[in-house]
């Protein structure tokens, strides 16, 4: 496996400084390409040097961990949270954020991160390796099993904290211990559209696109919110 790229935004240089020195130290898989002490230049850097891994503070000045993401939004990247509190916690995973860990920061803590995201990796390229036929089809954990699910199958997937419900064409919910933003990627088909940080739509169960009242009405009938910042890249969609 190649190097995994990352980053780190956070506003005190004694942390930052420490978590770099714990990276160059214990990670040798680990290629940092940036640190930033300001978000809102380390915003600018994500976008120019696109990194696997985003080590991210949340209580800063002008601009906090989550307004980070959410100007991030349209990227992917693996966002590693780590603070002094623990109170942010659900916060984090409502942001769909890969992994939480704590200040002090400690190597056992930092290693462990590092090998979940590198799992994840390894899942994602093994999934780009299948055969064109097979493409559609997602390994995903479902509670104890490991659940073989085909994407054109699928209808809507809803977020659930960390985790994700699958809503199937034939009725049946699946929830699996992905996030919405981590499946979008696995799915990689432009048919599935992201219209709400809450909700990713498969384009073509959509009947009817009521986008002056940011709604869409889906195959069943049921109706799913658009956000209005996710309106243009359905308008976009619509008019390829």
């Amino acid at each position: 496996m190649e190097k995994l790229t990352a980053m780190i935004i956070d506003d005190e240089k004694d942390a930052s400084n420490a978590l770099k020195m714990m990276i160059e130290s214990y990670c040798p898989d680990v290629q940092l390409l940036h640190v930033s002490n300001k978000p809102e230049l380390g915003v600018k850097q994500v976008r120019k040097l696109k990194p696997l891994v985003l080590f991210l503070d949340i209580e800063m000045p002008k601009m906090s961990g989550f307004d980070v993401l959410e100007a991030l939004d349209d990227m992917t990247f693996y966002t590693v949270f780590y603070t002094t509190f623990s109170k942010y916690a659900i916060d984090a995973i409502k942001h769909n954020a890969f992994d939480y860990i704590l200040k002090p920061l400690v190597a056992d803590d930092l290693l462990t991160s590092i090998t979940r995201v590198k799992k994840a990796v390894r899942d994602a390229a093994m999934l780009d390796q299948l055969d064109p036929d097979d493409a559609a089809v997602l390994s995903l954990k479902s509670g104890s099993n490991t659940r073989m699910i085909n994407s054109k199958k699928i209808m809507t997937i809803d977020a659930d904290g960390s985790y994700s419900q699958l809503n199937m064409k034939d009725g049946e919910k699946i929830l699996v211990s992905r996030n919405l933003k981590t499946l979008s990627r696995m799915i990689d088909n432009p048919d599935f559209l992201r219209i709400h940080n809450s909700h990713l739509v498969n384009a073509r169960e959509v009947d009817v696109w009521k986008l002056p009242e940011c709604l869409c009405v889906l195959s069943d009938g049921s109706e799913l919110p658009i956000s209005t910042r996710r309106k243009e890249e359905v308008r976009n969609y619509l008019t390829v």
